[in-house]
């Protein structure tokens, strides 16, 4: 490897049996490695799967996570503060993540960090699932009313044009699991109160899903057995599984609020079903990765 100055700049890439590259504001000059070691261990195997698995965690969730970190700068600042803090747990809570098997590119769902910023946090809301329904539990009443300003602090909605953004993984027949998202924005100071006959009136919280995913959700007093709840209520999403019910949701809120010519944001993880098992596991997946395979003379496995 050499250090050169070009007379017309810097050049980058390969030119015959030379790469060219600039490191520290010097031009590197060294030679083509036609034949780059690659042992396989199994530590590089762990490392490839664990970036396999955060990258396309991000790949599927980038419409929410590539401008969801407050003090990040563009989708790059914002994809390295994902990727980072997905690295960061992938490693120190494997049990609680599923990983990606060599050569699949799925969305698998685990309690990812999916934003950060200085707005304090606001909890995720419980999930249910009936055979066509979702159920997103805002908060339970005592009588067949609710204040409006109640449901929308529920929400983390306090100040007009406050959103709260709620990413969903759900179990999806086709892919494992699909991605969508529920954005909810305080458009009018709350009051009044809301019934099962009145739901939450569109010109207080303005309710906004992608289309062809969640289909229209909507905020409303929800009679169950002897007890009244406050629900965004989504119809079923194409191809989802309800069979596999709540568990195989997971869900965050991400509070939003622009400050001075700035968006806040809240710290948010995916919250998680009670009863997910995430599968693959750590070893599992691992164990579909090459490894050793060094030719047989240069000492690989017999």
């Amino acid at each position: 490897m050499s250090k050169d100055n070009m007379l017309l700049g810097y050049a980058r890439g390969k030119v015959g049996s030379l790469v060219f590259a600039r490191r520290s504001g010097q031009q590197i000059t060294r030679a083509y490695n036609a034949n780059p070691a690659n042992p396989r261990t199994t530590g590089q195997m762990a490392q490839r799967m664990l970036m396999a698995t955060a990258i396309q965690a991000y790949r599927f969730m980038s419409a929410i996570c590539d401008h969801s970190f407050e003090d990040a700068v563009g989708k790059n600042g914002n994809m390295r503060a994902f990727m980072s803090a997905a690295l960061r747990d992938l490693k120190a809570t494997p049990a609680k993540f599923a990983f990606q098997q060599h050569g699949e590119r799925k969305l698998l769902p685990g309690p990812y960090q999916v934003s950060a910023g200085s707005l304090s946090q606001v909890v995720a809301p419980a999930i249910t699932t009936t055979i066509d329904k979702a159920y997103l539990r805002l908060l339970s009443v005592e009588s067949d009313l609710a204040n409006v300003a109640d449901v929308c602090a529920a929400m983390g909605l306090f100040e007009i044009g406050d959103m709260v953004t709620f990413p969903i993984i759900y179990p999806n027949v086709l892919t494992g699991s699909g991605f969508s998202f529920i954005r909810a924005t305080l458009l009018a100071t709350p009051t009044g109160t809301m019934s099962s006959s009145s739901p939450i009136p569109a010109s207080v919280v303005k309710l906004e899903a992608p289309s062809g995913t969640l289909i229209e959700p909507t905020i409303q007093l929800v009679v169950s057995g002897q007890s009244f709840t406050v629900d965004i209520v989504i119809n079923a999403m194409p191809a989802w599984i309800p069979a596999s019910g709540a568990n195989y949701f997971s869900i965050a809120a991400i509070r939003s609020r622009f400050v001075d010519g700035k968006w806040q944001r809240s710290e948010s993880f995916m919250k998680m079903g009670d009863g997910y098992v995430p599968a693959p596991t750590y070893a599992d997946a691992l164990a579909t990765y090459p490894q050793n395979t060094a030719p047989i003379l240069n000492g690989g496995q017999v």
